[in-house]
Parts: structure tokens; C-alpha cells; sequence
């Protein structure tokens, strides 16, 4: 049982970095420091396109889960 432990708490710990390193502040911040000034959302529509490549704009609004018309 002590290994199962040991690895829900590394998971939870995992978690916990995850969630700061894409938290919308943070990010924002790490922009900035490099020169970069854009919003969060704008931030969030270039990874996605970093990580997925170019895509039709409906698909991007669902992958941001927003509108299409937004």
C-alpha cells in the first residue's frame, strides 16, 4: 500500500505543477517578462495552435470552448 501512496502524492504533486504552469496569470507573466504582451486567451489559441498546427477556426473555437462567433 505504501507504493500506491507514494504515487497518488507524486500525482497530486504533479497535478499541482500542471495546474500553475497553464494557470492563465502565470503564463501571461512569463510573456511578459520575455517582451511578449498578450492576453491570456490569445496566449491559450497559440499553443493549441503550436502544439495541434493550423486548423479551421470552428475547430479552434471548440478546442477554447467558445463560439465560433466569439
Amino acid at each position: 500500500m505504501v507504493a500506491a501512496e507514494q504515487n497518488a502524492a507524486l500525482i497530486q504533486v504533479l497535478n499541482g505543477i500542471l495546474a500553475q504552469w497553464t494557470a492563465p496569470d502565470f503564463t501571461t507573466a512569463v510573456a511578459a517578462r520575455e517582451g511578449v504582451v498578450l492576453d491570456p486567451g490569445a496566449l491559450t489559441l497559440l499553443t493549441i495552435l503550436n502544439n495541434s498546427g493550423a486548423q479551421r477556426p470552428s475547430a479552434l473555437a471548440e478546442r477554447m470552448v467558445t463560439g465560433a462567433s466569439n
